[in-house]
């Protein structure tokens, strides 16, 4: 409970941040003119991507070189400018003001065609407009992404109700990493019968588990009173079952089950006193 007081705590600190510092910004540039333009072209696997929703957020903030802007799910957060694709997929933002952009298309199940180190995901871009600058071409090519699902269940087979899924990426040289993005942190989270389903996720490999404290410790968020366990039935990382995710297409079945977890080594032997070489009681 402490841990979670402080992390809202924190979150309060930066979302009053944000907002002072985006509503002082545009304080100071309302006399400025509204001159600028952004525009491009959203495509999905090559093709028009109509009706997708284009939002351009001003106001972030900027510490050292570092630009920091939160977007919190089920919010009405950030949207200055909102537009939607035409029938060949393009958009076009104007009367912008001169300054600092984040540029995202809401699309949540697909992602970025090529990947990128920042939001693949989300499909941010980060725009800087001059005043009076026309900025064309700034185009979007996406794919749909893959999905993990399944059920996780205790030790008496009931479903885990809101349990926390962690999903690892398994890179070719075996190399592991959690799994930091993600559309909606909602989404790692059972449902009322115990079904998870991740989607959004870029072809590649992947490692599934849940309860324990691994990478659940967010916001106060723990996997409870359950040992940590890999899909299939283990609680030890190295015997995981890889998961394979190819481009838009969703594996069904990773399910999860406490208790359940085989062991993978076992020890024996005997203690005896060297002098006598008796057994020691």
């Amino acid at each position: 409970m402490i841990r979670l007081a402080r992390s809202s705590i924190l979150v309060s600190i930066i979302f009053l941040v944000v907002f002072t510092a985006a509503k002082a910004q545009t304080r100071q540039r309302d006399n400025r003119s509204h001159t600028a333009s952004i525009s491009g072209r959203v495509t999905i696997g090559g093709k028009s991507a109509a009706n997708a929703r284009v939002v351009l957020d001003a106001g972030n903030v900027q510490i050292g070189r570092f630009g920091l802007s939160l977007v919190f799910d089920g919010t009405n957060m950030g949207g200055d400018h909102v537009v939607l694709t035409d029938a060949d997929g393009r958009y076009r933002l104007t009367n912008l003001l001169e300054g600092h952009y984040e540029l995202r298309v809401m699309l949540k199940a697909y992602i970025a065609e090529k990947e990128q180190w920042t939001g693949d995901n989300y499909l941010v871009r980060s725009i800087s407009l001059d005043e009076g600058e026309k900025m064309n071409d700034v185009d979007f090519s996406l794919v749909r992404g893959g999905v993990i699902t399944g059920r996780v269940t205790g030790d008496d087979g009931r479903p885990v109700i809101s349990g926390r899924v962690l999903l690892q990426i398994v890179y070719e040289d075996g190399r592991k990493d959690p799994y930091y993005g993600g559309v909606s942190s909602q989404m790692f989270e059972t449902d009322d019968c115990g079904v998870y389903r991740i989607y959004g996720l870029r072809a590649g490999r992947y490692l599934v588990s849940a309860g324990g404290e691994g990478g659940f410790d967010f916001l106060g968020l723990s996997g409870g009173k359950h040992t940590r366990t890999w899909h299939p039935d283990t609680d030890d990382e190295n015997q995981a079952k890889i998961i394979e995710v190819k481009e838009g297409a969703e594996v069904t079945g990773v399910d999860i089950r406490f208790g359940l977890a085989k062991k993978t080594s076992e020890a024996s032997g005997r203690v005896t006193d060297d002098a006598t070489g008796q057994p020691m009681c």
